[in-house]
């Protein structure tokens, strides 16, 4: 049989804030927040101004210095609108944790500035490399439908202890041969990176909320979010001879995440019904769950 791709265009609507993590991080010289946006601004720019203001010498002297408040200050009151090169939305508890954490360092000795504008670190979102956007990136929506097709034939197996490690049960769960990963029906099936078509990024904080309903860590964990509303647009290829389609794709995905998970979340963290996103599950539509702390 030939080898052909059977291609679907898909659209991807976010419901809860999706945080999927490039490993890199928005440090506090490197942005100002203002009027609820963070705002990262040219290096390059910055230095050309203050040598053309005569206060290069100035801010060199205080960087030898080590003193973080007073580098942050330098970099405030330097800054303007024209240095700007991206701005991210932040929420207003944000902009307002911004400014005090800023105003408190000045209380403190070095060692305790340095850890509290630790604070300040922000996680950044995954960027396409070609047009500086947040992306989903195909590998986060494979391992989902992946996780989802594994749960979906470890209902209908019964389980072999014997296969201890990761690889041996999902061998087993999708009749992989011993060896023989040519028999993985993921290999035959193509999901490309997925880009925003409306809707964007927010900076918001994140707290681990335990069963009992509590915050867990008292300090939040600053991360660059897709925002619920935003649209994406990829493509998903399935091989024509391949054991999985597109349809029992979706019907295992809503399965595991719509039936399952859902329950379980709404039941774990009892959150009141006003609260949880919209579960009106439109025709030919399925649900996912990626990134960190799956949204």
């Amino acid at each position: 049989m030939n080898k052909i791709f059977k291609t679907y265009n898909i659209q991807l609507e976010i419901i809860t804030p999706v945080h999927i993590g490039s490993g890199e991080e928005y440090i506090p010289t490197d942005y100002v927040i203002k009027n609820r946006s963070l705002n990262l601004f040219s290096r390059d720019k910055f230095i050309d101004k203050i040598i053309s203001q005569n206060k290069y010498d100035n801010f060199i002297r205080i960087c030898e210095s080590s003193d973080i408040l007073k580098i942050r200050g330098f970099i405030a009151e330097n800054f303007d609108d024209t240095l700007t090169v991206k701005k991210i939305q932040v929420t207003d508890a944000i902009e307002k944790g911004y400014h005090k954490t800023i105003k408190d360092v000045s209380q403190l000795d070095l060692s305790g500035q340095r850890r509290v504008i630790n604070r300040l670190e922000i996680r950044k979102f995954v960027y396409s490399s070609y047009n500086d956007r947040p992306i989903i990136p195909g590998s986060s929506i494979k391992g989902s439908i992946r996780t989802a097709v594994l749960d979906y034939f470890g209902k209908k197996k019964s389980f072999d202890r014997s296969k201890t490690t990761d690889r041996e049960l999902q061998e087993y769960l999708l009749d992989i041969m011993e060896r023989d990963r040519s028999d993985d029906p993921f290999r035959l099936i193509k999901i490309s990176d997925f880009e925003i078509k409306e809707g964007g990024s927010i900076i918001d904080s994140i707290y681990n909320i335990s069963k009992f309903g509590n915050h867990t860590n008292k300090i939040p964990v600053k991360m660059e979010l897709l925002q619920p509303g935003t649209i994406l647009s990829g493509t998903i290829q399935i091989l024509n001879n391949s054991r999985l389609t597109i349809e029992n794709i979706a019907n295992m995905s809503n399965e595991h995440y719509f039936n399952d998970a859902y329950d379980f979340e709404y039941d774990k963290f009892n959150i009141p019904v006003s609260k949880m996103p919209p579960i009106n599950l439109e025709k030919n539509s399925f649900y996912l769950k990626v990134g960190q702390h799956s949204g």
